[in-house]
């Protein structure tokens, strides 16, 4: 039978602010909303130690709760946990952090050559009248953090400083047909 709800993860590794882009775990939950299953992503800060049990235990009470009110269409939510949890949870929004990513080359325990990917964080940009706490600030402070996110990710914000483009869309579009003669 259709599943009725996805769970990705648990991952070994927060994915919070810019890196969700690149999140595997949030992709298969995202697959399953493009299915219509509900679909909740979630991650564990990298650490040490790392338990494992707290994180699993809340996701099985917010995944009762998903199967008994459900997401909107298309919605998922990511999940992330902090090394050290202080129990609480907090509703956060994507963070943006500036930064960047650099290449680590290193040997695999055979001796093979690979590369990581690995973010060097500076100060953030964030704008502190936001509402929401950011998803990476609430793990900073020991919180859990919930962050629901949509496919949709078109910046409809954007449309009207865009339609002063239209020039040159036009423009391109009448070299396509002149091209196209």
């Amino acid at each position: 039978s259709r599943p009725h709800l996805l769970v990705s993860g648990i991952n070994r590794g927060k994915n919070v602010g810019d890196s969700v882009m690149y999140s595997g775990t949030l992709a298969a939950a995202f697959e399953g909303a493009l299915q219509g299953i509900p679909g909740i992503a979630v991650s564990l800060e990298y650490g040490e130690s790392m338990d494992f049990r707290p994180a699993a235990e809340f996701i099985a009470v917010l995944a009762h709760r998903v199967l008994e009110e459900g997401l909107p269409p298309g919605v998922v939510l990511n999940v992330n946990f902090p090394t050290v949890w202080n129990g609480r949870v907090l509703l956060t929004r994507q963070g943006q952090h500036e930064g960047r990513t650099v290449l680590v080359e290193n040997l695999d325990p055979r001796g093979e050559q690979y590369f990581w990917l690995h973010e060097e964080l500076h100060d953030h940009n964030e704008s502190p009248s936001e509402e929401l706490p950011a998803d990476y600030e609430a793990i900073q402070d020991g919180y859990a953090s919930v962050t629901p996110f949509q496919i949709d990710r078109t910046a409809y914000r954007f449309f009207k400083p865009l339609s002063n483009w239209t020039d040159i869309f036009d423009a391109v579009s009448t070299q396509e047909r002149k091209d196209g003669e």
